[in-house]
């Protein structure tokens, strides 16, 4: 009855062990890479902690936290919103302009070692089940709402 959410739970685990294993040499974990790759493939849009908090479906006191992190790091700074004055717009600094390449090149990693032996049709069909899968749990979410 457990097996595939143990499987999924059991993926997810170990890919985040293997990513913050490898991001450590650039003091990151694996959430704050995820926000900091998207704040740097998103540099040109105004970005605040509320978008982040959409984006990836987290919680203000988690944003918050990875953020504060990221900041004390040096990678961001939060500058103030002129539309907004109670929110302060998300930027990435030089330090992270430059980890734009380091952070791809992990994530190509990551993924080279997760279809190693899948063939190509066999990928595409999991991809389809894995976005229907999504699609039916985002539907559920949505109904408790």
């Amino acid at each position: 009855m457990f097996g595939p959410y143990n499987c999924f739970h059991s993926i997810h685990i170990n890919m985040n062990k293997e990513r913050n294993r490898k991001l450590k040499e650039l003091s990151l974990t694996s959430s704050q890479a995820d926000v900091l790759f998207y704040l740097i493939n998103n540099y040109k849009n105004k970005i605040n902690q509320k978008d982040i908090e959409k984006t990836f479906d987290l919680s203000n006191p988690t944003v918050h936290g990875i953020l504060k992190r990221l900041e004390i790091k040096g990678f961001i700074k939060k500058t103030p919103n002129s539309e907004d004055a109670r929110s302060k717009n998300i930027e990435i600094t030089d330090k992270s302009k430059h980890l734009k390449k380091k952070l791809e090149e992990e994530q190509t990693n990551i993924l080279q070692a997760v279809w190693q032996d899948i063939t190509p049709k066999e990928k595409e069909a999991f991809l389809t089940t894995l976005k229907k899968i999504e699609t039916n749990i985002n539907k559920r979410k949505e109904d408790k709402r």
